[in-house]
């Protein structure tokens, strides 16, 4: 089986980025498939997280302005050489499935390109938004020219039922992200610190988790919050200016990235999450495999189907900040609650293990 992977970029370490990895790596070790992974703009960095070192990693080096629209002229003048660097590449490999995993101009054009290949399209967001928050006239339309290349595809895989309702196309699967298998031991709970991890970007809800801090500390003034992740637009620096005029600087850390996050979780009691939305967040995943119990905004759409049966109260309603203090104040309280918590975390993990999710995607794909 030969399996053409085509994504933006791996130097950067995200859930998309981590997701990949796994994926591509147990196809190459476990199926001995022939794995490649194509990058628009990888800029001679080297991938975050590793890679078997059978898999073929390839650059065509068209670098659009992620600043920018995908349709703004600057970016779409290197749809040319985009569109025919793709072509080339398939028609060298001849895979026996392409799949999309980022979303790029390639979305619209991969399904005309090569038609002997069958090609998959991966979704790592959620739709809620682009259905219930903006129904303009400009929104339906390309909506409605989404759905028109989506059918153009040979199978759509998206991360959790709840989505399924925002897409035509009768080929769709629903697989969702593993959880790691992390040998490394359970965190055991027991220092006064708590964390989240993300992208630092407005979608995360970080100042959200900031506001609701403070109404935890006041309770709980010797605990601290570290915030993991990659800066976007200049986010942190607005994250660290409302840290600042909230007198948070003592309580607050923005500590950037680690190479190793899920060994990172060991060192805290809690993880939290105030994202606007997610799809099926592979951090809670990270969290939940070394024994961290998770508070979380029952935002759109994600959370609620990793966060199951008895877990399922440590989500509070989305976006209400009071809520999500007291929890977060309850877990502080009680050891013993966090150490059941975690227990059970651990268990709804490995639900989610690398071995049942790769055998999903091989029924999918060995037809």
């Amino acid at each position: 089986m030969k399996i053409l992977f085509i994504t933006d970029q791996l130097y950067k370490p995200g859930g998309i980025e981590r997701v990949l990895s796994l994926k591509a790596n147990y196809m190459a070790a476990e199926y001995k498939w022939d794995i490649s992974i194509l990058t628009t703009e990888q800029k001679d960095k080297k991938a975050y997280f590793e890679l078997n070192s059978k898999i073929n990693l390839l650059d065509i080096d068209i670098n659009y302005n992620r600043d920018k629209s995908y349709f703004s002229f600057e970016n779409l003048k290197k749809l040319p050489k985009h569109l025919f660097e793709l072509r080339k590449t398939i028609k060298k490999i001849k895979p026996d499935y392409v799949i999309s995993v980022s979303f790029g101009l390639d979305f619209y054009c991969l399904p005309f390109i090569g038609n002997s290949v069958k090609k998959i399209k991966e979704f790592h967001s959620s739709r809620f938004y682009d259905f219930h928050q903006n129904r303009s006239i400009k929104q339906k339309w390309k909506l409605k020219i989404r759905a028109y290349i989506e059918n153009k595809y040979n199978r759509l895989i998206i991360l959790n039922p709840g989505e399924k309702q925002y897409y035509k196309n009768k080929n769709i699967s629903i697989i969702p992200n593993p959880a790691p298998d992390f040998k490394g031991g359970a965190a055991k709970l027991d220092t006064k610190k708590v964390m989240a991890a993300g992208r630092i970007a407005p979608v995360k809800g970080f100042d959200k988790l900031i506001a609701a801090w403070q109404l935890v500390i006041t309770k709980h003034s010797e605990w601290t919050l570290d915030i993991f992740g990659d800066d976007y637009l200049g986010t942190s620096e607005k994250l660290n200016e409302m840290i600042v005029a909230r007198g948070l600087e003592n309580s607050v850390r923005l500590m950037g990235t680690t190479p190793d996050i899920v060994s990172e979780m060991k060192n805290y009691s809690l993880y939290l999450m105030t994202s606007k939305t997610e799809c099926f967040p592979m951090v809670l995943l990270e969290a939940m495999s070394v024994g961290l119990p998770v508070v979380s905004f029952d935002c759109p759409t994600g959370p609620k189907y990793i966060l199951l049966e008895e877990q399922a109260e440590l989500l509070v309603p989305d976006q209400d900040i009071e809520v999500f203090a007291n929890q977060v104040s309850r877990l502080i309280t009680s050891k013993s609650a966090r150490l059941n918590y975690g227990k059970q975390a651990q268990k709804v993990a490995k639900e989610f293990n690398l071995d049942r999710t790769m055998e999903m995607w091989k029924d999918n794909l060995v037809k």
